[in-house]
């Protein structure tokens, strides 16, 4: 499905119960260059520069505050999204 009609945005953490984000993010960078990522997480931190290195649109460390995420220079880097996100 995310082939034939790819997401704009992929909001992934690093700790989940099947597959670590780390890797989560390799294997969609991989199969879907296009789509801009975001890595969170609270609990595994010290892999948030590496997801970043990785190509990581943004990263956050939770718990973080809404006014966070909405700051111009974050989602200045987000702005090109095809479709409006609700």
């Amino acid at each position: 499905m995310c082939r034939k009609s790819p997401p704009d945005l992929i909001i992934t953490d690093i700790l989940m119960p099947d597959q670590d984000g780390v890797e989560a993010h390799l294997d969609l960078r991989n199969s879907l260059p296009e789509v801009k990522i975001i890595v969170i997480s609270g609990n595994a931190r010290e892999f948030l520069p590496i997801a970043k290195a990785l190509g990581a649109h943004r990263t956050f460390a939770k718990p973080f505050q809404q006014a966070e995420s909405s700051k111009p220079s974050h989602s200045s880097s987000l702005s090109s999204h095809r479709h409006p996100i609700t």
